[in-house]
């Protein structure tokens, strides 16, 4: 087994580690961050770019490990593309370090791509701050930097809509307002759509089931999808369930699943019996996730319901 100084040697040889290898690279001390960092600085882009594709790889596999230290290390990278394969791979990092850094890619780095990627990767800690579990500044901050985004006429709409999707999760007058505005923009309605869904506030229950009313299907399946949440938009999505776009059906079966109910549980056993597999198989996954809800213990038998 080879040791931390080995997988160094390797890497300056440039050869590409295997992920049994890259397991020595979880949990590094600063010290032998920093022997990495000098290693890493001289590597090709491309090799960087495999190390971080291996390392993710390996986290995916095995939930011991831990390469966050080595994802913040890439977001400084001068190459676009590993900042934006650093940040994907940070999934699981909550830190407050990986916080600052997202804030300010976010606002400030060069690459839209980055930018956009960053403003997508600060929805879960937006999510966090919503709920209380971040410190009530660090909630104010997220949402004064995507804000900017989004407000910013000179931002491109990707950027925006990644933004607005993530600022959705604050319950905010200021949030709302932009929502508003932004359902009205061709280039962010969906962004605005999958806001309200986060938002999780009544008032959007109108419009989201206007939306599923549009002669878009990607807007229908957005809105569908949005609707998860909103007890209120069962007609329509029950309505959704015969929608001539196949992805558009199975959003809204997705979502009667998550809401529940008699009526819900009714439109979901009229397409159990659909003679597509894939819908039957949906509508299956749905029906089983309301028992679930409803009886979590599994104490209703088949008896009981007679």
């Amino acid at each position: 087994m080879p040791n931390f100084d080995e997988i160094l040697q390797a890497l300056a040889a440039h050869q590409r580690l295997k992920r049994s290898q890259a397991k020595l690279l979880s949990d590094l001390s600063r010290g032998q961050l920093l022997e990495l960092k000098r290693v890493w600085s001289g590597l090709p882009d491309p090799e960087r770019m495999n190390l971080l594709a291996t390392l993710r790889r390996e986290a995916e596999e095995d939930m011991l490990v831990d390469f966050d230290a080595i994802y913040q290390m890439a977001l400084e990278d001068p190459n676009a593309d590993v900042r934006r394969m650093a940040i994907g791979a940070s999934v699981d990092d909550e830190s407050a370090d990986l916080l600052v850094k997202l804030l300010h890619l976010c606002a400030h780095d060069p690459d839209v791509m980055v930018r956009g990627a960053a403003a997508e990767r600060l929805g879960a800690f937006a999510l966090g701050a919503e709920l209380g579990e971040r410190p009530e500044e660090d909630g104010r901050e997220i949402q004064r930097v995507l804000l900017d985004r989004v407000q910013s006429e000179t931002e491109a709409t990707s950027v925006r809509a990644a933004a607005l999707a993530s600022v959705g999760y604050f319950s905010t007058e200021e949030v709302r307002a932009e929502i508003r505005r932004a359902i009205t923009r061709s280039g962010l309605r969906l962004a605005a759509i999958q806001a309200m869904g986060r938002n999780i506030d009544p008032i959007w229950t109108g419009t989201l089931t206007e939306q599923m009313e549009s002669e878009d299907p990607a807007i229908r399946r957005e809105a569908a999808l949005a609707a998860a949440d909103y007890e209120g938009t069962i007609d329509a999505l029950a309505d959704l369930v015969d929608d001539p776009d196949g992805s558009v059906r199975l959003a809204a079966i997705s979502s009667l699943g998550r809401i529940g109910g008699p009526e819900a549980r009714d439109a979901l056993i009229f397409c159990y019996e659909s003679p597509d597999p894939t819908i039957r198989e949906a509508a299956g996954k749905a029906l089983a996730e309301i028992a679930t809800t409803e009886d979590p213990l599994g104490t209703v038998g088949p008896q009981d319901d007679e």
